[in-house]
């Protein structure tokens, strides 16, 4: 997953890059909020995120993903993790396809 975040060279993810993978995974995982809220949510998620800095370290970022399973999976178990993240990777690739998501609206490369 932190493959398909645009960091910079010296490892620093921007704040663009943070807002538009985590838009995606948003609008995968809560089909039922609009585009504004996951904004508006992902700001708040920008604040804790990036503590002040103005920038996301890959540490960081890993931190917010590890949260991101932890939320989304039933149980504390690697395999679990593992396969939702998989899913959630091939998804956001446009590799597979989830029910009632338009591909315009998903996809990384598609904006």
């Amino acid at each position: 997953m932190l493959d398909l975040y645009p960091f910079e060279r010296d490892g620093s993810l921007e704040k663009a890059g943070y807002v538009k993978v985590n838009t995606c995974i948003a609008r995968i995982l809560r089909q039922d909020l609009s585009d504004v809220f996951i904004l508006k949510l992902i700001e708040e998620d920008w604040k804790n995120d990036s503590k002040g800095k103005g920038y996301l370290e890959r540490k960081d970022v890993y931190d917010s993903l590890f949260e991101l399973g932890d939320a989304w999976t039933p149980e504390i178990n690697v395999f679990q993790y593992a396969a939702f993240f998989e899913k959630l990777g091939k998804v956001l690739k446009g590799e597979e396809e989830i029910p009632r998501v338009a591909k315009n609206k998903v996809c990384l490369n598609a904006n």
